[in-house]
This record gives C-alpha cells, structure tokens and sequence, in this order.
C-alpha cells in the first residue's frame, strides 16, 4: 500500500519520538528519529508517468538496541519499505546506532 507523505509524517508521529527534517538540533537527547528525501521517481503505465514517488530515509538515532525498532516497524507494517540495517558512531565518548530504512510515498499531485 503506497501512502502520502502526509500520512508518512503523521505515522512518524505515531511513534511518540521528535521526529525531524534532515538534522536534529544540537544537544536533541536521544533517542530520535530522522527522514530525509533521497529521490523522485516515476511509475510508468500505458505510455506515461502514473504516479511520482518520494523515497526518504528513515532514521533511528539512539543508544539503545533494535527492540526500540519494534514500535516503529509495527507502524510501518502496512507499507512496503526496505529491511532495517543499522551503522554505530561515535558521539559525546557514547555509542550511537543509526537504524535505517527506506519508504516510498505518493506524491500528490
């Protein structure tokens, strides 16, 4: 089931984490989560576009461990995105993990 991006971010929301565009302001305590576009595309049918899609990267900042995913991957459940992987970092002498994923929503038009 594709969605739009209104009912995208308001699923975000859902998860009861601030939620942003991009970055997260200096000094956000974790954990947050984070989308960012990373391409347009087009469906294509009959010999023209049908439906333009956004994909966006959907991030998961924290120092906790994947259960914190389980919460985020149940609002999710209904639209298809990517399996989760995940990448640490390092901030403040703490190890951070960015889970990740990608969804692909409806553009209106």
């Amino acid at each position: 089931m594709l969605i739009n991006f209104d009912e995208f971010r308001g699923r975000l929301k859902e998860s009861g984490l601030p939620l942003f565009r991009d970055e997260a302001p200096k000094g956000e305590p974790l954990p947050y989560l984070i989308y960012s576009s990373t391409g347009v595309s087009e469906v294509w049918g009959s010999s023209r576009s049908q439906s333009t899609l956004c994909e966006y990267q959907v991030s998961l900042f924290t120092m906790g461990t994947e259960q914190e995913l389980l919460p985020i991957n149940r609002l999710l459940s209904n639209i298809p995105h990517r399996p989760w992987v995940s990448q640490q970092g390092d901030e403040n002498d703490g190890t951070v993990t960015n889970f990740f994923t990608y969804v692909r929503v409806l553009i209106d038009e």
